[in-house]
């Protein structure tokens, strides 16, 4: 959802539908694609499946911080949170965050309950008491505790549930009595509510499920109980009472924590942090170790914007940023004002392995590198502007060089060999992708020429069967610069994918140049996020 909405200022449950329609990653009816949207669409709407699916994919992402309500409660916006999940290499330590960070009441769902819970973490914390839990057990214990804050009345629910184990039909006369003082049924809807934490547990590695409903704790699960019992326990109450001059600094702070223990580089942040530490500090706030409070989970939008502006951009000050920013990197060069699919990647562990081609390749780069003084922008320009001349004798094995010098097996076509239609492959077991190359002495901007090009390529690759590959695997063309915002080159791309459903990346020389420096200048392998789905013009 977030690839086809990220540039809309809101959207509804009907985009929401849409999006998935596009990605084709919904059914109804047994039909697929806008035949099923088609047969699924109702005029009563709470007869309409595809809308009641999005309504609880709705309530899910609301729930775990990654939407909010915008104008009205049918209208929504990603939060910063949401925006960070969708960039992540690896979003699962973000999600295990998000899974802890479910704590009622709140702002955002507007729940109307008598309970404080922090439903995850409570469960959680039960299995690592017991060792494991039952379905009927979440619905009789931990999801119906009043206040899991309270010391002596989780040991009561403990204790309860301990007996129950000894006294058959004890848990079953429990559950009946909630069921009927909150006036829900047993059976489907509470046996409904425990579906999502069941499924989430054995996901995140803190259970397994040898059988049924069962979660027995794994080691992982007490390594996480542990750190919850250490941690600061906020709620929403808790943030209340907070001094307002300490609130802002309390919603940066344990935003920025957050994404630090899901992995995320917070160097940028990290004067701001120390800036918000000593505030809170000052405040006797908890600001050490392990603080629990998702403020995107726990605070909704309008709170968040009033308190944080700068962790609610608007789409328009996304755009002066991003375009403020392109022009400060390429020196001047003019950067699209079209939305531009973002190549993410991640330093990993692991050492790159040179080979003869890319040894001379990365001293040249160390050579640049270490003479612009490490600094990643000047370097790539200095490289940019040496071959801003270049023709195909000398760009096309350059090309090829930077891909494997990146960690691909990237093999540049022979000259006259008319079976090799691309002019270099990435040579994969199962998702190969086809290169053309436009060298700036050929053209200074990727054309449509060099896009029509590339799915020629790819529909040759499908029909000889040269190198596996797969149709919704990208087809990459490579050019000096990106075509500017006006260009039809956006346009085809997207026609391409519409009338083929096959998707073609268009990368620039400077793009292809950022990674291949952070590689040198780190020593070690990129990941690089979604790089076999790449669409569109791209930027890294």
């Amino acid at each position: 959802m977030h690839e086809v909405l990220k540039d809309h200022t809101s959207f509804t449950l009907d985009d929401m539908t849409q999006a998935m329609i596009d990605r084709n990653n919904v059914t109804s009816q047994g039909a697929i694609g806008e035949e099923a949207l088609r047969r699924s669409t109702r005029k009563d709407r709470s007869r309409d499946p595809l809308y009641n699916q999005s309504k609880m994919y709705a309530e899910l992402f609301r729930t775990l911080g990654w939407i909010h309500f915008t104008t009205s409660k049918l209208t929504f916006a990603f939060s910063f949170l949401g925006e960070h999940v969708a960039a992540a290499i690896d979003p699962n330590p973000l999600m295990q965050e998000c899974l802890l960070g479910i704590a009622y009441p709140n702002e955002v769902l507007g729940v109307q309950t008598d309970q404080k819970l922090r439903v995850i973490g409570t469960i959680l914390l039960v299995m690592d008491t017991l060792g494991s839990i039952t379905r009927d057990e979440l619905m009789g214990g931990p999801m119906s505790i009043l206040d899991d804050t309270n010391p002596e009345v989780f040991a009561s629910m403990v204790g309860t549930l301990t007996k129950c184990r000894k006294k058959r039909g004890a848990l079953d006369r429990i559950i009946d009595r909630i069921a009927a003082r909150r006036g829900i049924a047993r059976k489907p809807t509470m046996e409904n509510y425990t579906r999502f934490p069941i499924a989430v547990f054995p996901w995140a590695g803190w259970a397994v499920k040898p059988k049924g409903g069962l979660l027995v704790i794994t080691n992982d699960g007490r390594a996480m109980a542990a750190r919850l019992r250490e941690g600061a326990d906020i709620r929403l109450e808790d943030f209340e009472k907070f001094s307002n001059k300490a609130k802002p600094a309390f919603v940066r702070w344990t935003f920025y924590k957050m994404l630090e223990r899901a992995g995320f580089e917070i160097a940028p942040v990290a004067a701001q942090m120390k800036k918000d530490e000593t505030l809170l500090a000052r405040h006797h706030l908890p600001c050490r170790d392990d603080v629990y409070f998702s403020p995107f989970q726990q605070l909704s939008r309008e709170t968040i914007t009033k308190l944080c502006p700068d962790l609610v951009a608007t789409k328009e000050s996304e755009a002066a940023q991003v375009s403020e920013s392109l022009l400060a990197t390429f020196g001047g060069v003019t950067a699209s004002k079209r939305p531009r699919e973002v190549l993410a990647y991640q330093v990993s562990t692991t050492p790159v392995t040179m080979t003869t081609a890319t040894q001379a390749l990365a001293q040249e780069i160390k050579a640049a590198y270490k003479r612009h003084k490490s600094d990643v922008v000047r370097t790539v320009e200095a490289l940019a502007r040496k071959y801003g001349a270049a023709n195909q004798d000398v760009f096309y094995p350059l090309v090829a060089n930077l891909f494997s010098l990146l960690g691909f097996d990237c093999q540049p076509s022979r000259r006259g060999v008319n079976y090799a239609r691309a002019d270099a492959m990435i040579v994969d077991k199962l998702d190969s992708i086809p290169i053309e190359i436009k060298s700036p002495g050929e053209e200074l901007e990727i054309s449509v020429k060099g896009v029509r090009q590339a799915l020629e390529n790819k529909v040759v690759l499908l029909s000889r069967k040269s190198y596996n590959t797969r149709a919704d695997t990208t087809s990459l063309v490579v050019g000096y610069n990106v075509p500017n915002d006006r260009s039809e080159v956006h346009e085809l791309i997207d026609d391409i994918a519409r009338a083929f459903g096959m998707r073609v990346g268009a990368i620039d020389f400077r793009s292809l140049l950022t990674l291949c420096v952070q590689t040198v200048a780190t020593g070690k392998k990129l990941k690089l996020a979604n790089f076999r789905i790449l669409q569109g013009a791209i930027r890294v």
